[in-house]
């Protein structure tokens, strides 16, 4: 017997695997990036679904029992459970080098320094203020939000700040040709 799959329990898994103790990451992150999740197709009239061969988590059920069915709840979860930790880390780009490849062309490479750790409650706090400002702006529950960022700790804080207010948010890509298609897609 299997698990149904559905847009909550991946979104819960995935945000609790990488908001959650630190503890229990370190001690998952190898075999997390080594699998590929695993199910097995099982056809029925009218569509087909998805169960999973990999046993339910005790974060799963905790995530289950506990209601946390949004992101934000995710993240209000992590934030009780580990408050004062480190959650999110960003490195100084100290200087760029260009580094030639074999097929003649450059490539940047980013000399960085050390991590600059943010913990829960500090980014609860970004968060907060970000998302009564978007509010502050006349955005409306529903409202789309695009952003435009590369991926870094600002977007995911934006992010979560959305979230917060039950925004919808479109990423556009940095990539100049796919630009004009992503506020294409940001517009439906």
């Amino acid at each position: 017997m299997g698990l149904r799959l559905n847009a909550s329990h991946f979104r819960n898994y995935m945000l609790g695997f990488f908001l959650v103790n630190d503890d229990w990451y370190k001690s998952y992150r190898f075999n997390f990036f080594l699998c590929t999740f695993q199910s097995q197709a099982i056809s029925y009239e009218g569509g087909i679904t998805y169960r999973s061969l990999t046993p339910i988590s005790k974060m799963h059920v905790e995530l289950e029992r506990g209601k946390y069915d949004t992101m934000d709840k995710v993240f209000t979860y992590a934030l009780k459970k580990n408050g004062p930790k480190k959650c999110l880390g960003t490195r100084e780009v100290i200087d760029e080098e260009d580094e030639p490849q074999p097929n003649g062309r450059l490539f940047k490479k980013y000399i960085l320094g050390d991590y600059l750790w943010k913990s829960y409650d500090e980014i609860d706090r970004l968060c907060m203020n970000l998302s009564r400002g978007l509010r502050e702006l006349g955005l409306e529950p529903k409202a789309r939000v695009c952003v435009f960022a590369e991926t870094r700790a600002e977007w995911l804080i934006m992010a979560i700040a959305a979230f917060r207010q039950n925004l919808t948010r479109k990423n556009l890509i940095k990539v100049p040709f796919k630009l004009r298609h992503s506020f294409k897609k940001a517009k439906k």
